[in-house]
C-alpha cells in the first residue's frame, strides 16, 4: 500500500523509520508537505517508488553527519552540523537548494537545481568536477570550492549571482532565455563557456578573465557592465559576437628590463588607468610630481623646434584619447 503525506502536512521523523518490511509500495511528498529527518540515514526506504512533488521541502536537520538518500527533491535542506553526504541518485531538485547552519556537503554526481542555490553563512559546499545548473539564484555566503566544475546558469525566469563568501567558481556558462545580473565580483578560474542569454553587472560588479582561459559572447546573447566591466587578464581571449558593447579593461603585462617602452590605449580612457599599478612622475597627480616626468607624448600641431612637441600629461586623472601613443620610463 503507498504511504501519502497529504497537502500541508509535515512528518518529522526525528531519529526514527518509517521503511516497509519487504520491497513494494510508494511513498509519496505531495504539494506543499514537508519531511523533517535527525537520523543518520532514516529516509523512508524499502519502497519500490518514492515520489516528491515539486513545492514539497525535505530538511536533513542533525547536528551530525547524515546520509541524504539518493532521490529527487523539490526543497531540500541540509542545515544542523556535520557532514550530509549527498548520494548519485540525486540529480534533479525541482525547487531550491539550501544549506544552513555550520554543515558540509560535497557533489558526487551533477546536479540541476530548478531554483534557488543558497550556501549559508558557516556552511561548504564542493562541487567536485561536474556540471551543474542553477535555474534561479545563486548565493554564496559561505565557503565554495568549485573544483573543476561547470556551473551553468540556465532556465527562463530571470536570476542573480551574489557571492559574499568565500571561493570562485571554475568554468561557468549563461543560457536560457532569463536575464542573470551579477551582484558581485566574478573571477572564475576556468572559462566562461558561453553567454547566451542577457547578463547585466550591477553596480560597480566586474567579470574578470584568467589568463590563458576565453570568455565567448553569442549572437544571442549581451552584456551590459552598466558601471562595472569586464577585466581582461593578460594571455586571454575575448570574443563577442553580439551587439552589446560592454566595458572593457585589457590589461597586458611588462617583461623584461627596465627602460622606456611605447604604451597606448584602444579606447579613451585617464592616465590613471593606463598607469595603473606603475610609478610616475612629472606631473599632478603621479607618485613623485616633483620629479622629471616619466611619461611623454608627442604633440604634432606645436611647430616648434624639434624638442617643444614633448608634452606630459596635465594630471593622472586627466583623459587620454584613443590612439595617442607615449614613452613610459618603466624602472
Amino acid at each position: 500500500f503507498p504511504v501519502t503525506i497529504l497537502e500541508l502536512g509535515v512528518l518529522d521523523l526525528v531519529t526514527f523509520t518509517a521503511n516497509r518490511a519487504t520491497s513494494g509500495g510508494s511513498f509519496y511528498l505531495e504539494a506543499n508537505t514537508g519531511l523533517r529527518l535527525s537520523g543518520v540515514s532514516n529516509f523512508p526506504s524499502v519502497f519500490s517508488n518514492r515520489t516528491l512533488d515539486c513545492s514539497s521541502t525535505v530538511e536533513y536537520y542533525a547536528n551530525g553527519p547524515q546520509t541524504v538518500a539518493g532521490v529527487n527533491y523539490g526543497n531540500l535542506i541540509l542545515s544542523g552540523s556535520g557532514v550530509k553526504t549527498l548520494q548519485t541518485g540525486t540529480t534533479q531538485l525541482c525547487s531550491n537548494f539550501t544549506l544552513s547552519g555550520t554543515v558540509t556537503a560535497t557533489a558526487v554526481v551533477g546536479m540541476t537545481v530548478g531554483g534557488n542555490f543558497a550556501i549559508g553563512s558557516g556552511t561548504s559546499f564542493s562541487a567536485g568536477s561536474f556540471t551543474h545548473q542553477v535555474n534561479s539564484n545563486w548565493t554564496n555566503q559561505g565557503t565554495f570550492s568549485a573544483g573543476t566544475s561547470t556551473f551553468i546558469f540556465g532556465g527562463t525566469t530571470s536570476g542573480s549571482l551574489t557571492n559574499s563568501g568565500t571561493g570562485q567558481f571554475f568554468n561557468l556558462s549563461f543560457v536560457g532565455s532569463g536575464t542573470k545580473t551579477i551582484n558581485s565580483p566574478l573571477s572564475p578560474t576556468g572559462d566562461i563557456l558561453q553567454i547566451s542569454t542577457s547578463v547585466i553587472l550591477s553596480g560597480a560588479s566586474t567579470i574578470t578573465l584568467a589568463t590563458g582561459r576565453s570568455l565567448e559572447i553569442n549572437a544571442s546573447g549581451s552584456v551590459n557592465t552598466g558601471l562595472g566591466r569586464l577585466i581582461i587578464q593578460p594571455g586571454a581571449f575575448y570574443v563577442n559576437r553580439s551587439t552589446s558593447n560592454p566595458t572593457l579593461e585589457v590589461r597586458q603585462r611588462f617583461l623584461g628590463s627596465k627602460g622606456w617602452r611605447l604604451v597606448g590605449t584602444p579606447i579613451n580612457s585617464t592616465y590613471a588607468a593606463l598607469t595603473s599599478g606603475f610609478e610616475t612622475q612629472g606631473f599632478p597627480g603621479s607618485t613623485y610630481p616633483t620629479l622629471q616626468p616619466n611619461l611623454l607624448w608627442w604633440d604634432e600641431t606645436d611647430k616648434g623646434t624639434t624638442l617643444q612637441g614633448w608634452r606630459q600629461p596635465v594630471s593622472l586623472s586627466a583623459s587620454v584619447p584613443a590612439g595617442r601613443g607615449h614613452y613610459f620610463m618603466i624602472s
